[in-house]
């Protein structure tokens, strides 16, 4: 009996993940220590201020679907798409309405590539 493991080359796809960490600092003059919200961050009169920690988050996660990615994890969205295309998003989803508070409030993104062996 043969228990040689077969390895396939690496798929040719080309499959992207946008990684992110939003800085949820905690909410001054709370006593519960885990309210924590990135709202504490944005400036008076930002028309997300008065967000809870997570609209921040369902605002995000929302228009990554609505781009065709879809959730590995929590904060770890993957497509199949090219480098060019995922840059590009990466770099804009700021300038929708509901995630002009991303430049405030995410502490990094990071792009990664995906190399699977099918």
């Amino acid at each position: 009996m043969n228990l040689a493991i077969l390895r396939q080359p690496p798929t040719q796809r080309e499959i992207y993940t946008i990684i992110y960490d939003i800085s949820c600092p905690h909410i001054p003059g709370t006593a519960n220590p885990k309210k924590y919200s990135p709202a504490v961050l944005l400036p008076d009169g930002h028309p997300q201020k008065n967000w809870t920690r997570s609209q921040f988050y369902s605002a995000l996660t929302n228009h990554l679907t609505i781009l065709g990615y879809r959730k590995l994890q929590k904060s770890n969205y993957q497509k199949e798409c090219t480098l060019l295309v995922v840059t590009d998003e990466a770099y804009s989803l700021h300038l929708e309405e509901n995630l002009s508070w991303l430049p405030i409030c995410v502490q990094r993104m990071h792009i990664h590539r995906v190399i699977t062996e099918i």
